[in-house]
């Protein structure tokens, strides 16, 4: 049988527990929200100067994919390993 009224009675300590948790995990999320943000400006920067340089003539694939490729390579990574 399904009851409708089971209230589970939570402690002062377990409210502020959860909202500590809660907290902490949006501090987090705003950080990582501004390091993307921040990432993304710099990497609009990069693009504009790649397309201004003209450094990648032909258009086959999208420039954003070419520029993208090669931030990968000059880290270390590769563009055919995440795909």
């Amino acid at each position: 049988m399904l009851s409708l009224f089971n209230f589970t009675i939570l402690s002062y300590d377990d409210v502020k527990i959860g909202f500590t948790l809660l907290s902490r995990f949006l501090e987090s999320l705003c950080l990582i929200l501004t390091v993307l943000c921040r990432l993304m400006s710099s990497f609009d920067v990069l693009l504009d100067r790649v397309r201004a340089s003209r450094v990648f003539r032909r258009n086959r694939v999208a420039l954003e994919v070419k520029v993208f490729a090669a931030l990968l390579y000059f880290s270390g990574l590769s563009w055919r390993l995440l795909l």
